[in-house]
């Protein structure tokens, strides 16, 4: 029963801290964002970037430790040395000390390094706080970013640690939650990932510093392993490296139950569809598999007329193919980043305004082109919108088959194409686990002015139009707003990967206003960032994001 009971209380307070967490990193992203040069990290092929704070927390690996310290020696002190954490900050809750009696109080003895080098001490309140301590990430990739004008708002990280001041009665239990770098985010430095750099230090006997770190106080910690125990790393047990994260293992099988004395090559591996391992740290619909497959990593199978011909689709060519017909739309809006490049185009339609005739132009071939509603109901998990989003997606040849293995259905030629309707699964994200349509839409397009959707192939450019009151059950909020997405792809015929070819954005459908996903500022908290208290160097917030469990920041950054 008090396990039970402590599985209910730590679900309920693990989604408080995951607000508590978000509700800092988007106020932290406010505070600092202007003053950075963006994106703060991108992927090692530059096609996802992750451009703000928030972006790098939601998108980073979350550490958490359930702790709980014992004396063992009279003349023990320390539990674990001076020392930054790796990482941008970890959130934690103040030591509790545990009697044989089963009564709980305040822990003491949390020390902390002033700026000037001296040593002080910390004292915590009785009141249920978190506390966010800044780590030696943002010497690595926050400070680094600040511009020229706004190095007097460097973050520092916070040297620490801790003293045992109770008796070998008593135990000190602890909780935090150390937020990492995405670990698909590289680094320049050390031309690897992240997640790559975690590996190495978990996999280093010595644990050496400096490597991916800059302060002399860093201890390294990789995602897995415990804050006071070097031995414990890797993924957890169940689980195996694939797709930049720790996937489960597929049941039935385990590393162990998953070999073979007379077939070496049978384990658990990160594979593709088409049987091709990855190394863990990939791009792609990989998966945790059990297999013999030693075939290595290829690119898909490129579209016959790719890449684009520079020499013919040049920028001028762009801007004169979004100008032919732009006069038949009412609105457009510009969602060209600093990854890729497509215009929308809109007008109100149907004879009550029921209706959106627009168009997704596309500067790229033609692989796949979608546009769709995202899904506003996602979860903390959700890929921003995308699981569970209703989509119309165009893609080649006039058959509705899709293979993993093969990619779409040309058997009826490449010059064809057809458009339907999709719902992106809840739970995975690869077009395999949705790709049977929902719904197709009338190609190609109507004189009554009714349901229609068509794709113009062009020699460099891909254009979706269409007209239409809803994407299967959702309708077009033409007198509002909708939050949509799309996606496409110019390089093959598979629905494996969009590449940096998609976005989030908002459209205001009589206005003719919208706005890009990652420029979105979300609504303002009714509270500061930072109130400073007295002249002790930290910082507190309080705020309508907080709960009555949690209920108050406490930002440590002497």
């Amino acid at each position: 029963p008090n396990c039970r009971a402590f599985a209910r209380n730590l679900d309920k307070f693990r989604s408080m801290v995951d607000k508590v967490t978000s509700g800092f990193a988007k106020q932290l992203g406010e505070e600092l964002d202007e003053s950075l040069q963006m994106p703060l990290m991108y992927t090692k092929d530059g096609e996802y970037s992750f451009d703000g704070v928030k972006d790098v927390v939601s998108n980073g690996e979350h550490l958490e430790h359930f702790h709980s310290y014992e004396k063992t020696k009279k003349d023990q002190s320390d539990t674990i040395e001076l020392h930054t954490d790796q990482g941008l900050f970890i959130a934690f809750t103040p030591g509790l000390y545990h009697n044989e009696n089963g009564g709980l109080s305040i822990s003491g003895g949390f020390y902390i390094e002033t700026a000037a080098g001296d040593t002080a001490t910390v004292e915590f309140s009785p009141e249920d706080d978190l506390v966010f301590m800044m780590g030696d990430g943002v010497n690595q990739y926050i400070n680094p970013k600040l511009r020229a004008d706004d190095h007097d708002r460097e973050l520092r990280a916070t040297p620490h640690h801790v003293a045992l001041g109770h008796n070998k009665d008593h135990a000190r239990v602890w909780f935090g939650r150390m937020v990492l770098p995405p670990s698909d985010a590289y680094s320049a430095k050390e031309d690897k990932t992240y997640g790559e750099i975690r590996r190495l230090l978990s996999d280093s006997e010595s644990k050496p510093n400096g490597l991916g770190c800059s302060s002399i106080h860093q201890r390294a910690l990789d995602a897995g392993e415990n804050h006071d125990d070097p031995e414990d790393d890797g993924c957890a047990e169940g689980t195996f490296q694939c797709w930049f994260r720790c996937m489960p293992i597929p049941d039935p099988f385990t590393l162990e139950s998953c070999s073979d004395e007379k077939d070496p090559n049978l384990a658990i591996k990160c594979i593709n569809p088409r049987g091709q391992v990855s190394n863990g740290f990939q791009h792609g619909d990989y998966y945790a598999s059990c297999t013999n497959s030693t075939a290595e990593v290829t690119d898909y199978p490129k579209l016959e007329n790719y890449p684009q011909d520079e020499a013919v689709c040049t920028d001028s060519a762009w801007a004169d193919y979004l100008a032919e017909g732009a006069e038949d739309f009412d609105h457009e809006f510009d969602l060209t980043t600093n990854k890729t490049a497509a215009k929308f185009f809109w007008s109100v339609a149907g004879g009550d305004g029921d209706m959106i005739h627009g168009r997704l132009s596309f500067n790229g071939l033609f692989g796949y082109i979608s546009l769709g509603f995202a899904n506003l109901n996602a979860g903390p998990r959700q890929k921003n919108g995308m699981n569970g989003a209703q989509v119309i997606m165009a893609t080649p040849g006039s058959g509705s088959d899709y293979s993993p293995v093969t990619g779409f259905d040309l058997s009826d030629g490449e010059d064809g194409y057809r458009v339907d309707e999709y719902v992106i699964s809840f739970d995975a994200s690869a077009f395999r686990h949705w790709n049977d349509p929902v719904g197709q839409i009338v190609t190609p397009k109507v004189s009554n002015g009714g349901p229609f959707a068509s794709v113009e192939v062009h020699d460099c450019f891909t254009s979706l139009e269409f007209t239409l009151d809803s994407i299967h059950e959702t309708k077009f909020n033409t007198t509002g707003t909708n939050r949509m997405l799309w996606a496409a792809n110019g390089e093959d015929y598979f629905a494996g990967y969009h590449g940096k070819n998609r976005a989030v954005f908002t459209v205001d459908w009589e206005s003719g206003e919208g706005i890009i996903e990652s420029d979105k500022k979300e609504e303002e908290q009714d509270v500061p960032l930072f109130d400073q208290l007295g002249d002790s160097g930290a910082f507190t917030l309080t705020g309508t994001v907080l709960s009555s469990v949690v209920t108050t920041f406490l930002v440590l950054a002497l």
